[in-house]
């Protein structure tokens, strides 16, 4: 079984109980919306819809004293019927600042209202036109307008390589650099491996040591969606990794039947909160001018790379794993300067 498939599994069901945790506090009618979307969401964005609409209940609650008492899984459905787009623009502000059920305040960014929000309009769309409800009150409601990053945040050539320097030479302070010292080789395979293949961190923490082929030089991935991929690497990944696995992953390993390719020093499968950590700290070392660095911004700099060589952006799509040109286009493809500057050469006339 490949990549992963026992951490998949796990994860799979901690996730499904996560869910279904959540679920207890909401009416029944909203379980059965989860449950049908199903088919075409994956389990962490139906976790995240059930906790926006966790929120949202709530917030009728304690805006509602008739319902107050009887808690959120007690609102029935005739209640939604008589809301109307106020009282939705009324939740939107409530996101600005409001309290959880354990009684700690909460905020939100305008990206994170927006996100919420998309929940909430989701939920509401799917049972009106299902005939659930005789109105959509979100259809009338305020949106929220978010202003689009002018530049896609990633690394430039000589960035990449005052960050890889850092990370190979142990550019850290003095009390960073032992444990540094243990960890070179499999934290210079980590960042070789983002930044170069562009692979997403929950792809990268589930990869298993037999995911990785030198023959074919590539390593086996599970995308989103649970689909499975092969991405190819090149000669310095493929160093890195053969490095790593030779000499420094056998010291972490608990027991000649662990799978995992990247171990910690507890002689456990990373974690993705680990790898950011570790990524942060090597950034504000290396790169101290930089808003703090995070795998995406290593996965933002190897789509740029790719387009800028290749001008093909469905080849960036597909080697990204994006089912959307669009997604590529808008959130991963920065046209840099030595890319624009062919466009002097164009000649209309």
């Amino acid at each position: 079984m490949k990549n992963g498939s026992v951490y998949r599994r796990e994860l799979t069901i901690n996730d499904t109980k996560k869910l279904n945790e959540i679920c207890r506090q909401l009416p029944d009618y909203v379980v059965s919306y989860l449950n049908a979307r199903a088919s075409n969401c994956r389990l962490s964005t139906r976790i995240a819809y059930a906790g926006d609409l966790v929120i949202f209940f709530n917030f009728l609650c304690e805006t509602n004293p008739v319902i107050a008492s009887d808690g959120p899984r007690s609102i029935p459905m005739d209640i939604l019927d008589q809301l109307t787009f106020e009282d939705i623009n009324e939740f939107q502000a409530y996101l600005d600042h409001g309290i959880r059920a354990d009684g700690h305040m909460f905020t939100n960014t305008e990206a994170a209202k927006a996100r919420r929000m998309s929940s909430i309009r989701s939920f509401f769309k799917y049972e009106y036109s299902h005939g659930y409800l005789k109105n959509d009150p979100t259809a009338g409601a305020e949106r929220i307008r978010l202003k689009k990053d002018k530049m896609i945040e990633r690394l430039n050539v000589d960035e990449v390589h005052t960050l890889m320097d850092s990370v190979i030479n142990m550019r850290v302070t003095k009390t960073e650099q032992p444990f540094c010292k243990r960890t070179n080789l499999r934290d210079t395979a980590i960042l070789t491996l983002l930044l170069n293949t562009g692979i997403r961190i929950s792809e990268l923490v589930g990869l298993d040591v037999d995911d990785v082929d030198f023959k074919e030089m590539s390593v086996y991935v599970i995308r989103k969606g649970g689909k499975p991929d092969r991405v190819f690497f090149n000669d310095t990944v493929a160093g890195a990794l053969n490095d790593y696995i030779e000499a420094e992953r056998p010291v972490y390993l608990p027991s000649k039947d662990e799978k995992a390719l990247f171990l910690s020093n507890r002689k456990q499968r990373m974690k993705i909160r680990s790898i950011q950590e570790m990524i942060k700290k090597y950034g504000a070392s290396a790169l101290p001018q930089r808003t703090t660095l995070s795998p995406h911004k290593m996965r933002k700099t190897y789509g740029t790379a790719l387009y800028d060589q290749t001008g093909d952006i469905k080849l960036v799509a597909d080697v990204l794993g994006h089912d959307s040109v669009d997604t590529t286009a808008r959130h991963y493809i920065d046209s840099s300067t030595e890319h624009k500057k062919r466009a002097a050469g164009v000649k209309t006339y």
